[in-house]
């Protein structure tokens, strides 16, 4: 495959990574909202405002940002082989480096098994973009990295 072949998969890789965990970041704070509905007595408007804060929009950004990142270099990771080992390692790698992120800056203000969960969603974040660029590598959709 020549060079401008290769790039346009890593894009491609990319935004499957972007859009798998945009739709991770979306779920997981709708969980977030409807748990801290009660306390707001259940007005629409408090999760609402939600999605409007700087720090969710920001959030946002930082998670799709990464998620392109993470499927860019997933392909890459992967290359050809099906390693588990690799393609674990990889998930780990990016959930660990965004979630471990996640508790210090917040380590002080946050009870501790809100940074576990932090933690968790980070990885799953990463687990649901590997799965998707592994179904859409198996379809065809996107061509896996070969060794020139």
């Amino acid at each position: 495959m020549d060079q401008a072949t290769e790039r346009i998969e890593s894009l491609k890789a990319g935004w499957v990574g972007a859009v798998a965990t945009a739709i991770e970041f979306v779920a997981a704070s709708a969980l977030q909202v409807l748990a801290h509905l009660p306390a707001t007595n259940g007005t629409a408007a408090n999760g609402i405002e939600h999605w409007m804060q700087p720090e969710t929009l920001g959030s946002a950004a930082i998670a799709v940002l990464s998620g392109g990142l993470f499927g860019i270099t997933y392909r890459y990771v992967v290359r050809t082989d099906s390693n588990l080992q690799l393609q674990a390692g990889a998930v780990g790698a990016f959930g660990l480096v965004r979630g471990l992120g996640q508790i210090e800056a917040t380590w002080a203000t946050s009870p501790y098994w809100l940074t576990g969960i932090r933690l968790l969603a980070s990885l799953l974040m990463f687990a649901t973009a590997a799965l998707l660029l592994n179904w859409s590598m198996r379809q065809g959709w996107i061509k896996r990295f070969e060794e020139s």
